[in-house]
């Protein structure tokens, strides 16, 4: 695949340290391949990061997370939370290797 792609997540401060109570953040990034449209989004918010895997039901294991559409699978990474940085990477290395949405 030449230049694999790579996921970066930089832990940041607690959000009660940056914002007044009640702000709610959203912060939203796509990821995709040249050529090959959109694999990957993370959705940023206040205690947790959704990712959203556009052909998650073709990845090995599945993700957990279900969607109304019937390609898409999701992940909830909760603040606080561990997650498995292998699978993660996994997943990521595959999905990038599939058909990507086009919007």
């Amino acid at each position: 695949m030449g230049r694999e792609s790579i996921l970066f997540v930089q832990r940041l401060p607690s959000s009660d340290q940056l914002l007044p109570p009640g702000i709610l953040v959203v912060v939203h990034h796509f990821y995709g391949v040249d050529g090959n449209a959109w694999f990957l989004s993370l959705h940023a918010f206040t205690k947790y990061v959704k990712v959203a895997f556009f052909r998650g039901t073709s990845l090995r294991p599945i993700p957990p997370g279900e969607s109304k559409s019937k390609d898409t699978r999701y992940l909830d990474i909760y603040e606080g939370d561990g997650f498995d940085e292998d699978q993660m990477a996994e997943w990521v290395k595959q999905a990038a290797g599939l058909p990507g949405w086009v919007p």
